[in-house]
């Protein structure tokens, strides 16, 4: 797994989240997003979903056995996947020889 930096002229933290997050009903732990992006509280990650929200992107937050849950709805998947894609190229493409996007 490549490790975000905020280094990266382009770096976007809530479309790092978005790049992370399935398509429902595949759902990612905000708990364990929130470990895998270096944060103690997974209250984090739910304000950068706030802001993809925000930002127009069709996510669903729910609980499973009171642990918090995210996922990207069926009807917006093909543009959060298009632009998670747009956004890892711009800044992680070249990573492999040392350059970035």
């Amino acid at each position: 797994m490549l490790e975000f930096e905020e280094r990266h002229a382009k770096y976007d933290a809530a479309l790092e989240v978005l790049c992370s997050l399935p398509r429902h009903p595949a759902a990612a732990s905000l708990e364990e997003l929130a470990r895998d992006f270096g944060y103690d509280d997974p209250q984090a990650i739910t304000k950068l979903i706030m802001v993809l929200i925000r930002r127009g992107y069709l996510i669903d937050r729910f609980s499973k056995d009171d642990e918090p849950y995210a996922s990207v709805r069926p009807i917006g998947w093909r543009h959060a996947a298009r632009d998670s894609e747009r956004y890892w190229l711009s800044v992680y493409r070249s990573q492999k020889d040392g350059t970035t996007g």
